[in-house]
């Protein structure tokens, strides 16, 4: 089998990656519409029918054992939202660990560490893309105060964020020398404890990306405390639930009507660790991946500009494909641009790969095409199994894509694109495209040409682009009311979920009435002395009891017909949902494009139209008053938000040093030895069992976190103060050592005493933070203001320019004419938010 082009794009690998260099380099991104429909292209369909003779060979070849491996390959398109291709293997050696005996799309199997994109992913998703900023102290506070000022001894944590976890450049390495015989895989605060005074750095932070595994173990315990769950809940709240991954978990899936691929008692099936959970430890089947796939290229769960900065190389490697995200593993590919062409461009390939011995899995993202693929694999050689699939699916699919990318582009897109040219190669490109578009204003512009591909120059924008107009046109035309209709079937779904339920639950207590009434029949049919004695009257309780038995039944009979009729309603009635939820996708997608349509087809000066000049000047304008307000509100609305989270903090330290005060006064009179006498005078205060230590160590740690936040909001406004940490009677003054040891009513009362000030040093502290809020919020409310009405102008600035392009648009395409194209409005109303929305941070 050749694989030339494999070499080529960069999918093989550092060793055998071709990288083509050129004087003329477009910016990184889509050279083609990345949206465009690809199911149903010549490209795709030959790609679909060569793929399984591909496999064949790689069997033939003996690179896959045909015999051993289990394994399920998915490719899907966002612009259809659904599996594009699926092919399916199961060797004959482990058929029998498959539970439904067949493979399917919902057929579970381990991810390993592709768990570590789903970890990444809900952190962003509760906390924003910001928190990969956010040291990771403020999160766990417990990890500060190693005891070695060694660098190559202790990793310093107050030097880590989020970010540097998440891109694997914190130098945390694994977990294996904690994970050792007779570990307790839930302990969270061992593994903090291990992590920070036993763990040695494998390099100090930021300075390369180094794979860690232990570092994904402490951003689990983080997801943990943003949600104050544990880590198999909150993924499955974030994630799972919202997207409808209703196969995937953190733990073993268990039960009888399990699907998956079940190699119990093998290697890995069932071997979860709570406390790495975020590192490898969910399951998951083919459909599961793409729809979690699909809603990060559709930005479902995150802003389309989150997502953006998301997918983005966070570091580089030692090779010149291969960079790495959050945690991403990014394959920079050179793709050759049309099937007869020699020339190439770059397109970045988001990849996770996960492995755990028997299982493996990849997941792949391409969002300059709008594509991905899953791979899940099982058997004995899993793990080398992952690399050719990858390669054969990639090479076979992604090069379909961009060839099916640039025969979309000839037919349909308008306006300036970047030249697409190859070079004259060398170490160096010496293109500085990236830094020269746009230094002129808009009157730069990057020429669409590509010789070889046969897309010819852009001469009269909207002609080219009318056809694109009248088919966006038509698909919002043809789902105006879709969202209404949609409404209504909501709420007529939760109606008949509400019936459904009843009906289930009178079946269930028939079921519990007709098991009691068929063993009091049986009972009484089997009683000789109540027969003997009773005589006519235990025969005519008999006749009683059978019928009984026959009225439940056929009552049962009945709440089962009802029962089986509403849930084929419910299901009817999910999929007509389903496919108004994809047509109202439709619909936005379609009236974004149709913005995007406009605004690069009068993109630049229009000679023949000057109120079309006037308007976007104006738009532009009102654009430049509101970016730099709203950019003051968002951190203004931050420092609000980090002052708010320090109160709460400091709320929580008052509560629990009040129960501390509480504690010790009934204490007082507590004669029982104490805790350094107990330990056989060998004092540790840490270990002692005063209850008011326990909550006095809660105080210190929240009013640590209050700290912090507050550091944070004086970064981002000066004036903000920083916080006064009141003194905490941590048991370590002479009176707390002293009460610790000898534990007499007058060591309580002096240890009582220092307890009593820290509650009212917490006090005066939470009143600075009061004042502080208040003042923050005024400050909130004053850019509000501002704010509002900066896009009150911009959005009436917009509407204008928007509308009137629309008619010159239809004028130009159809003659003068009332234009048919929606208002701003109509967009606004029909549950559409133009790409060029402001929203709040």
């Amino acid at each position: 089998m050749r694989f030339e082009s494999l070499a080529y794009m960069g999918l093989a690998g550092s060793a055998t990656a071709s990288v083509i260099l050129s004087n003329d380099v477009p910016l990184i991104g889509p050279s083609f519409l990345p949206n465009f429909d690809i199911s149903k292209t010549n490209f795709l369909a030959e790609a679909k029918q060569k793929f399984p003779s591909l496999v064949e060979e790689l069997f033939d070849t003996k690179v896959l054992n045909k015999t051993d491996l289990i394994f399920a390959v998915d490719v899907f398109s966002a612009s259809t939202n659904d599996s594009l291709y699926s092919y399916f293997h199961v060797g004959d050696t482990y058929k029998d660990t498959l539970t439904k005996g067949n493979l399917t799309e919902d057929t579970i199997f381990r991810t390993g560490s592709v768990t570590k994109v789903f970890t990444v992913y809900a952190i962003i998703a509760k906390a924003g893309i910001e928190a990969l900023s956010y040291p990771v102290s403020i999160f766990l506070p417990e990890l500060l105060g190693n005891s070695s000022t060694n660098p190559l001894e202790r990793i310093d944590w107050s030097e880590i964020t989020v970010g540097a976890l998440a891109t694997h450049q914190a130098g945390t390495s694994g977990p294996g020398q904690y994970l050792k015989p007779g570990f307790d895989g839930a302990d969270r605060e061992a593994f903090l404890e291990f992590m920070r005074d036993t763990q040695v750095p494998t390099m100090g932070p930021w300075r390369s990306a180094l794979y860690s595994d232990a570092g994904f173990g402490v951003l689990t315990l983080i997801l943990e405390r943003l949600t104050g769950q544990e880590y198999k809940d909150a993924i499955k709240d974030i994630i799972f639930k919202p997207l409808g991954m209703n196969s995937s978990s953190a733990v073993v899936p268990n039960g009888t009507d399990v699907d998956a691929v079940a190699r119990t008692g093998l290697v890995s099936w069932g071997t979860d660790v709570p406390i790495v959970a975020g590192s490898g430890g969910i399951y998951s089947s083919a459909k599961d991946l793409r729809l979690a796939g699909l809603s990060i290229l559709n930005s479902d769960l995150l802003s389309s500009s989150t997502t953006r900065e998301w997918m983005k190389p966070r570091s580089s490697t030692g090779t010149l494909v291969e960079l790495v995200g959050a945690p991403w593993e990014i394959t920079r590919l050179t793709l050759p641009t049309g099937p007869e062409s020699n020339r190439t461009r770059v397109s970045d390939l988001y990849l996770k790969a996960g492995g755990t011995n028997d299982y493996t899995c990849f997941i792949a993202l391409s969002p300059d095409h709008g594509i991905g693929f899953s791979i899940l694999i099982a058997g004995e050689t899993a793990t080398p199994a992952r690399w050719p699939l990858r390669d054969v699916t990639g090479t076979t699919f992604i090069t379909a894509a961009e060839y099916a990318a640039a025969e979309s582009a000839e037919k349909n897109l308008t306006a300036p694109r970047a030249a697409v040219e190859g070079g004259k190669g060398g170490l160096f490109d010496h293109s500085q495209a990236w830094m020269n578009i746009g230094a002129s204003g808009s009157a730069d512009e990057l020429i669409f040409n590509m010789e070889d591909a046969k897309v010819v120059s852009i001469i009269n924008r909207i002609s080219v682009a009318a056809a694109e107009g009248e088919r966006l046109l038509s698909v919002i035309a043809a789902t105006e009311d879709t969202a209404a209709t949609l409404s209504q079937v909501k709420l007529d779904l939760a109606a008949l979920k509400n019936i459904w339920y009843d009906a289930d639950a009178l079946y269930s207590e028939l079921s519990a009435r007709l098991e009691t009434e068929q063993k009091e029949f049986e009972d009484l049919r089997g009683s000789h002395i109540k027969k003997f004695f009773a005589g006519s009257q235990y025969k005519e309780k008999l006749n009683k009891e059978e019928n009984d038995v026959t009225e439940v039944q056929e009552w049962l009979a009945k709440a089962d017909k009802t029962r089986k009729e509403l849930k084929a309603k419910l299901h009817d009635m999910k999929e007509r949902r389903q496919k108004l939820e994809n047509m109202l996708e439709q619909r936005v997608q379609a009236l974004n494009d149709l913005d995007h349509l406009y605004a690069v087809v009068f993109d630049g000066p229009s000679p023949d139209n000057a109120e079309e000049d006037k308007l976007e000047a104006e738009m532009i304008a009102a654009q430049q008053v509101f970016d730099p307000i709203q950019e003051r509100y968002s951190q203004v609305a931050s420092v609000v938000k980090y002052i708010t989270m320090a109160r709460s903090r400091v709320t929580f330290a008052a509560g629990s040093a009040a129960k501390a005060l509480k504690i010790s006064e009934s204490d007082i009179f507590d004669l029982k030895a104490g805790a350094g006498i107990r330990a056989n005078r060998h004092f540790n205060s840490a270990v002692a069992d005063r209850k008011e230590r326990e909550e006095l160590g809660l105080v210190h740690l929240s009013l640590t976190e209050a700290s912090q936040f507050l550091a944070l909001a004086h970064e981002l406004d000066p004036e903000v103060g920083g916080f006064i940490m009141p003194k905490v009677a941590d048991g370590k003054s002479a009176a707390g050592r002293l009460d610790d040891w000898i534990n007499t009513p007058v060591t309580d009362y002096l240890f009582h005493r220092e307890i009593k000030a820290t509650a009212e040093g917490i006090a005066a502290a939470g009143a600075i933070v009061d004042e502080e809020l208040r003042l923050a919020e005024e400050k909130k409310s004053v850019w509000t203001e501002k704010r509002d009405a900066a896009g009150k102008d911009l959005k009436q600035a917009r509407e204008k320019l928007q509308q009137l392009r629309a008619r010159i648009f239809e004028d130009a395409v159809n003659g003068q004419g009332s234009s048919t194209a929606p208002s701003y409005e109509q967009a606004t109303a029909n549950e559409h938010l133009p790409q060029y929305t402001a929203t709040e941070p």
